[in-house]
């Protein structure tokens, strides 16, 4: 656990090379693809078993997903009119959130659950704003997410099950990260830098420190990890020429 990385191999290439999702075992030095027709946002399924990605189609993208250790081809898993994209599951590997972007409602990103086992999709957050970037903590009481409903984007968590919610970036941020302790968050900040939010989950919520991470200059996006033991943070980019 923790000894590989799925990630988006960018290319250089135009509209006709696209990108795919690729998986680097760090203890065994190797590189395996597990796209050949493009696919992009890779997250884990909880017990490692499965990688969900992003499939691009005509006029819509579906999430896709194939057996880490490349048993079988890749296969559809949630097809469904305008754009989806995996974003993070829930602790006990039940349920999948998911960003559904609604091209005829003017570009509009929601929230939005579906469990694994069957069963029709269900709000999660669903505004006439844009809600992105979820993640759920890991003891699941909670989701934190972007949202621009006070006109910038902001970073917010809020009670998976519940209507309390909180706003945790004074400014704009997005793209929040849970730490393994659920104690704390980091997310992206307008400059590219990393900021981290340590959080007091008792009765309540209560963001009583923000520290500015100024160690990433460039722009984390969600590449962005923190290890299961909870110390390095991982930000992987790979520089392809499209040559091998």
């Amino acid at each position: 656990y923790g000894t590989r990385i799925v990630a988006t191999l960018q290319r250089n290439g135009g509209d006709d090379d696209p990108d795919d999702v690729w998986v680097l075992d760090l203890e065994q030095d190797t590189l395996s693809r597990v796209t050949t027709e493009g696919g992009y946002v890779p997250i884990w399924s909880p017990d490692g078993e499965w990688i969900y990605y992003v499939a691009p189609g005509e006029g819509r993208d579906d999430i896709w997903r194939r057996r880490s250790d490349f048993s079988a081809p890749p296969e559809p898993w949630l097809e469904r009119d305008g754009e989806q994209t995996p974003r993070d599951f829930t602790p006990d590997g039940s349920t999948l959130v998911y960003e559904h972007w609604e091209s005829d409602s003017g570009n509009r990103s929601d929230l939005w659950l579906v469990r694994l086992d069957g069963g029709d999709p269900e709000p999660l957050v669903a505004t006439q704003f844009n809600e992105r970037h979820a993640r759920v903590s890991p003891d699941g009481r909670f989701v934190a997410y972007s949202s621009n409903e006070s006109g910038q984007t902001q970073v917010y968590v809020r009670e998976r099950a519940g209507p309390r919610r909180w706003t945790v970036s004074p400014g704009m941020g997005r793209r929040p990260v849970w730490s393994p302790t659920g104690l704390s968050l980091l997310y992206e900040t307008p400059d590219g830098g990393l900021a981290r939010a340590e959080l007091a989950f008792l009765v309540y919520c209560d963001v009583h420190r923000r520290d500015l991470l100024s160690f990433l200059a460039r722009r984390c996006s969600d590449h962005a990890r923190v290890t299961p033991d909870g110390r390095p943070l991982v930000a992987l980019w790979v520089d392809y020429d499209g040559s091998g």
